[in-house]
């Protein structure tokens, strides 16, 4: 596998209101979900992000984006 194709999804996804006004469900917490489905019906532009943008849910990521981001 080439893992330069591989991406993360981090917050926030931004959508013009063209876009968001298409949305008919709530699209929830997903964001990778929520990107998949936009992507089947709308260019999706990748960006690279900072790591202080890294999702996180566990305290092992916590953990994980502190030493990411220390000074």
């Amino acid at each position: 596998m080439d893992r330069s194709e591989l991406v993360s999804v981090a917050s926030p996804v931004v959508l013009p209101p063209s876009v968001a006004s298409t949305l008919v469900d709530d699209p929830g917490s997903d964001l990778v979900a929520l990107v998949a489905r936009l992507a089947g019906d709308h260019p999706v532009v990748l960006v690279e992000a900072p790591a202080s943008a890294r999702r996180v849910s566990t305290a092992e990521e916590i953990a994980v984006l502190e030493a990411l981001t220390a000074r």
